[in-house]
């Protein structure tokens, strides 16, 4: 499993990111994180996902911060079907979705 996110510490993101690393690890699932940047490209950052997954067998993606993580999620899930789930809270719930 794979949990993609702003890994940011002492940031909500990151806290988030270890609580649900924590959960999964003691459902018995190998849990890797794997940091959003602020400016990336898109295309190139699908990419090394892709590689990613695919190096590691993840078979479930946990995305936190939607507004970082969908769009590259997005891409890189394209050809290999990796499920994924993506987390709305924090400024995503309370501020990015309002002002849309």
């Amino acid at each position: 499993m794979l949990i993609y996110s702003k890994m940011l510490r002492g940031s909500g993101n990151y806290t988030t990111s270890i609580r649900y690393k924590s959960l999964f690890s003691s459902l018995g699932f190998e849990v890797f994180l794997y940091s959003v940047e602020d400016f990336i490209d898109v295309d190139k950052e699908a990419q090394d996902m892709e590689q990613f997954l695919l190096r590691f067998k993840i078979s479930l993606i946990l995305g936190v911060n939607i507004t970082r993580s969908a769009g590259v999620l997005y891409q890189a899930t394209r050809k290999i079907a990796v499920p994924y789930i993506l987390v709305v809270a924090g400024t995503d719930a309370n501020i990015t979705f309002q002002q849309k």
